[in-house]
């Protein structure tokens, strides 16, 4: 009866218990690769707008100085804001017409030529540099209605944030960067993003360690990540069970007594199970839901802005072009009016930074009580907004910012008791009448506006 206890228990229960722990870690490494694969999709997300931005294809025509300046010229931090360590633009040739890389990456030139060995074999995936591993992606450079034909690409590259992995993965006991492994077996593929990743498992007494591979050198060697957790679910079983099996062997003779008595450890071991196993959906779950908030959080710094709680530069562009459509299609009237502050330079160099973001807020609080829920409203530069009128007339367009002017004038910013800041904006205003592309809407609307700037400022200005 011992020698039939020990080979059931052997058998079968140990190996249910390999069973839970090689699925359990068929999920972990799951999460793990999810998180890897969100740190890629934002980066992905952030190629794509700047690759389909109207700005970037007129530079891959033309050279435009000005273009580099906008957006990557020294001490901007555009590429530490946006969360990229390098970003490089090719023709359709694949000569390289610029790149720009953060203060990150030590030689930004032996990061491409990395990259241009493994490129050939896939347009995205990892590049080991420096002890620090980094993904890259590309991106046909087109026009923002895709009316013309790609001319060029974009190159992205990003750092892979061990520490946030961490954080994420809490049943991970560590995570590691594995700069050099062999791989003495069959790996398991993964699909992640476009990306191949293999991972292989080894089983400890004691422990599991997870072998993440993301790249490998031409010797066959491998890179990725190494993590280890805990067996605890199987040295929980191996205790109960020999315990169990001493006791049978010791007392044979009271066999009844003893199936009682294992039918009650029994339930303490399904107890036991169970609460083990609520508490690791319990962990999942409040690792779901911070990955979650990350990636709101991300997704309300790249359309929301911080300042003034109002929409950005490319919320705005993302929402106006089928908003243009939508009216030509419809015969709808959209309106289009530039703001800028008047002298608000002046604003800061007399009253401090503080007071010119009071004024800031302040006048998107205004014009929020003349707007609602047709109108797209946008801060696009510093002092400089945007609002969108949909299916309203130019003169009606006129009337709504003509009170945001009057409202604007008669309430002040209050910096505080001693100090009230008045202030006033020009404004100009373009409908579709004649062109329903936004960049012809804007250039119109912008001579408006700076001609009610040479007129004396604090007007409006239309066609009307």
């Amino acid at each position: 009866m011992v020698l039939t206890l020990l080979f059931a228990t052997h058998r079968y229960i140990l190996s249910n218990y390999h069973a839970i722990e090689t699925a359990q870690n068929e999920r972990i490494v799951k999460t793990l690769l999810q998180s890897i694969q969100a740190q890629t999709n934002f980066m992905k997300k952030t190629l794509a707008d700047y690759a389909e931005w109207d700005d970037t294809f007129s530079f891959m025509q033309t050279g435009a100085p000005e273009y580099i300046y906008a957006n990557f010229r020294e001490n901007s931090y555009t590429l530490e804001n946006l969360g990229v360590c390098l970003i490089a633009f090719f023709d359709t040739e694949r000569a390289m017409r610029l790149h720009v890389a953060s203060s990150s990456i030590s030689s930004s030139q032996e990061m491409l030529e990395k990259i241009a060995q493994y490129h050939q074999e896939a347009p995205s995936g990892f590049v080991l540099k420096d002890g620090v591993i980094y993904f890259y992606d590309e991106h046909p450079i087109n026009n923002s209605d895709a009316s013309e034909t790609s001319n060029g690409w974009l190159m992205g590259v990003g750092r892979l944030d061990i520490g946030m992995l961490q954080e994420q993965n809490p049943e991970f006991l560590q995570i590691l960067l594995e700069s050099s492994f062999e791989v003495d077996q069959l790996p398991k593929r993964y699909g992640m993003g476009g990306r191949g990743v293999d991972v292989l498992t080894h089983w400890h007494g004691d422990g599991v360690e997870n072998w993440v591979i993301v790249g490998r050198r031409s010797n066959g060697e491998a890179y990725g990540l190494r993590t280890t957790h805990g067996r605890e679910m199987l040295a929980q079983g191996k205790g109960a069970l020999n315990l169990f099996l001493l006791v049978v062997g010791g007392m044979a003779a009271m066999i009844f007594f003893l199936l009682m008595l294992r039918q009650k450890e029994a339930k303490r071991e399904k107890a036991t199970l169970e609460e083990t196993v609520a508490q690791r959906t319990k962990e999942l779950k409040g690792t779901m839901e911070e990955l979650e908030k990350a990636v709101k959080k991300l997704e309300r710094l790249a359309y929301v802005d911080e300042l003034t709680g109002v929409q950005t530069r490319r919320s705005f562009f993302e929402a106006i072009h089928p908003l243009l459509y939508r009216a030509a299609k419809e015969r709808k009237t959209v309106c289009v009016a530039l703001i800028d502050l008047d002298d608000f330079k002046l604003i800061n160099d007399n009253y401090g930074h503080a007071a010119g973001d009071l004024v800031l807020q302040h006048f998107c609080n205004s014009c929020r009580e003349f707007l609602d829920e047709r109108m797209l409203f946008a801060r696009i530069g510093g002092e400089e907004f945007v609002i969108s009128f949909y299916d309203i007339s130019l003169r009606k367009a006129e009337e709504i910012c003509l009170n945001i002017q009057h409202h604007v004038g008669e309430n002040p910013v209050i910096v505080d008791a001693h100090t009230h800041v008045a202030y006033t904006f020009s404004l100009g205003i373009a409908d579709n009448s004649a062109s329903g592309n936004i960049d012809e809407l804007l250039r119109e609307a912008d001579a408006r506006m700076y001609c009610a700037k040479s007129l004396g400022k604090n007007s409006i200005r239309s066609r009307n």
